[in-house]
């Protein structure tokens, strides 16, 4: 037995050290590298160093039509006598991060066959089939972009912040940040083919916000002023509203706009009115006149829940009783 495992040992050992040999000649003839990529997942542990060491090398002098070729052909299990790679071998995205670093630094792109290629496998590879899209974000159009936002939202938290930043840091990007904000809120949690979670979609938004040198306040107004006209208002829009005010305290007049357009869209009827009356209540005494514009029955109802806002409210009709509607006089018992 222990001569077996010897020879075992010695066996991988020749291989590998064979492997540079064998990537030399895939420089001659790319189409050699899909033997090599079939038979990965079965190599020993060193013959798979190896190959993941010197892979990258060889890549930055193939070309990459032919390059693209093979790896999507291997990704689709193509021939049929070659299986697919594993979801989760790390040889596919080494490549992948490989062919779109070579682009970066040409100044050029990436194939367009790979970006279609790819963004085609994605729902195929998994639920972590979005991470195959990260390296090729900075090469996408707008409309590819848009459709790949659900495969991304269903990654890691740490994976889909660094795909939003690959996005949101693209030179040029392919959404404006505006534009990412909005189709951000436009995605409905856990609602068919285009749901995500909940929890990922509030990640994905906050990580944007995060973003302060890309989603400046005025891109963040500027998305937020299409949100509210959305039908139906998306589920995050008064989280977004309230982070913003919390991130750029400078944007409270463009806040306010924001408000007043929600309460004129009768926003109490909907599911965000307890975020709406938390906003409010954040962003006094500038909310004020929000307050006095409320419908008495839900300006009674908001105060009972925030007894300090009445009393500010109170003392300030008081002092400006001629400013304050008769309804809402009535609600402060004045």
């Amino acid at each position: 037995a222990a001569a077996a495992a010897a020879a075992a040992a010695e066996e991988e050992e020749e291989a590998a050290r064979r492997l540079p040999l064998y990537l030399a000649l895939c420089n001659r003839s790319p189409s050699m590298l899909a033997a090599l990529l079939a038979g990965f997942d079965g190599a020993s542990a060193a013959a798979q160093a190896t190959v993941q060491e010197l892979l990258p090398g060889l890549l930055l002098h193939l070309p990459m039509e032919a390059v693209t070729e093979v790896l999507l052909a291997q990704l689709r299990g193509e021939p049929d006598a070659s299986p697919p790679l594993s979801a989760a071998s790390p040889l596919p995205l080494l490549a992948l991060h490989v062919l779109a670093d070579r682009a970066t630094a040409e100044g050029g792109t990436v194939p367009a066959a790979l970006t279609a290629g790819v963004l085609g496998l994605v729902s195929r590879l998994g639920p972590h089939g979005g991470a195959y899209a990260v390296p090729l974000l900075p090469f996408l159009d707008e409309s590819q972009s848009v459709a790949v936002l659900p495969a991304l939202l269903r990654l890691d938290k740490g994976d889909l912040t660094e795909a939003l930043a690959a996005l949101a840091h693209a030179e040029p990007p392919p959404l404006a940040p505006r534009a990412l904000l909005l189709q951000l809120h436009l995605l409905k949690p856990e609602d068919g083919e285009r749901g995500v979670p909940l929890k990922a979609l509030i990640d994905a938004v906050q990580a944007c916000i995060n973003e302060r040198e890309v989603f400046t306040r005025a891109e963040l107004t500027a998305a937020l002023e299409e949100v509210v006209q959305l039908d139906p208002l998306p589920l995050l829009t008064m989280r977004t509203i309230i982070q913003t005010m919390v991130n750029w305290p400078d944007a409270a007049t463009a806040v306010m706009g924001l408000l007043r357009t929600l309460l004129e869209r009768e926003v109490w009827a909907t599911k965000l009115w307890g975020g709406y009356v938390r906003c409010c209540t954040m962003a006094m005494p500038l909310s004020r006149e929000l307050f006095y514009a409320m419908p008495p029955a839900q300006l009674e109802a908001a105060l009972a829940s925030h007894p300090d806002v009445k009393q500010k409210l109170v003392a300030h009709a008081r002092a400006e009783r001629g400013a304050v509607p008769t309804a809402a006089l009535g609600v402060l018992g004045l």
